[in-house]
């Protein structure tokens, strides 16, 4: 399942389509409805078919029609999306300007972290939500590099983005991540949260533990996301984050971890569920669609608004967002 690949599959189905399209232009009848509904049907296919693989080798019991149904429907509308993310990014580039437009030196500054072999255009029907519920800047949508590359050289794509956008070292930093964009944050907290004031850290379906299915994936991410390999095993939680990543006050990261019971990629389920912090465990929800369902929407944008609000109130007694379990 690589990103830049399937992109590019994806990019050649649009232009084919579109093609289609221009061929048929102003010719009725079922001819043209029929190839429309033929390359609409292959492209659900091979991608429902990727989900039903998936479902097979995690083990999902029971297989549901309704899940298989939504995990398609959220892979194949994520990969739209990722098609056009580099134009988007592009467009975000151009326009902007100091993070500290539109909020306060307390407002944290979101940072969203895709997935293995994905881009930051996963984040398409969130980053709206999050900016509005947060208050502050633009959220800096990463998009990390080497794809298949090993995840300490994605931390420094990472930091490179961030200083790319013109984030202040100064300003809270609340990261929101899925799947391997959790380990990728955790470890950009062990070697470089001393360095910056990190004030939330959000995970979706993020293998904490590791998980078995990370055995069909290629390159070195998957290789680390493996059960009991080393650099797992040498990766702290953000609990025992000891002085990194802690802000001027001395606080240390807030943490909220939401997984759901019926993952097809996080296998075990429960390697998502971190020791310490806040956890949501939510029931049938495949990987892709954990970023898009109406309750996960909701706790991240809370837990975002939350911190948020606590920063502009520190001396509130409730200063932390409540226990989600």
């Amino acid at each position: 399942m690589l990103a830049p690949l399937l992109v590019a599959i994806h990019a050649g189905e649009l232009l084919l389509l579109g093609g289609l399209v221009r061929a048929l232009h102003g010719q009725a009848g079922w001819p043209w409805l029929a190839a429309i509904l033929v390359a609409v049907g292959v492209a659900w296919s091979w991608r429902g078919s990727i989900v039903l693989t998936s479902m097979l080798l995690s083990g999902v019991r029971p297989l549901r029609a309704r899940l298989w149904l939504a995990e398609t429907r959220a892979f194949t509308l994520d990969y739209v999306a990722m098609t056009f993310e580099p134009l988007r990014a592009l467009a975000a580039a151009r326009r902007r300007r100091a993070p500290a437009m539109g909020g306060s030196p307390a407002t944290p500054q979101l940072v969203l972290i895709h997935g293995w072999c994905c881009n930051g255009g996963v984040w398409a029907t969130l980053r709206h939500q999050l900016h509005a519920r947060c208050g502050g800047a633009e959220p800096v949508v990463v998009s990390l590099q080497p794809v298949l590359g090993d995840m300490d050289r994605m931390v420094g794509s990472l930091q490179r983005q961030l200083v790319r956008a013109g984030v202040p070292r100064d300003a809270p930093l609340l990261f929101v991540a899925h799947s391997m964009g959790g380990l990728v944050a955790r470890r950009w907290l062990q070697l470089h949260g001393g360095e910056r004031p990190v004030v939330g850290l959000c995970t979706a379906g993020s293998p904490h533990h590791g998980s078995s299915m990370a055995r069909w994936g290629l390159g070195r991410a998957a290789a680390q996301m493996r059960p009991g390999n080393a650099w797992l095993a040498a990766l702290p939680m953000p609990s025992q984050a000891h002085a990194a990543g802690r802000d001027a006050a001395g606080r240390a990261p807030a943490t909220l971890s939401i997984w759901s019971d019926v993952d097809n990629l996080v296998v075990p389920a429960a390697s998502s569920r971190l020791p310490a912090g806040r956890n949501l465990e939510l029931e049938g929800l495949g990987h892709f669609e954990l970023l898009r369902s109406p309750a996960v929407r909701r706790a991240i944008g809370d837990f975002v608004a939350t911190i948020a609000d606590a920063r502009h109130a520190p001396d509130v007694a409730a200063s932390s967002p409540a226990p989600v379990s």
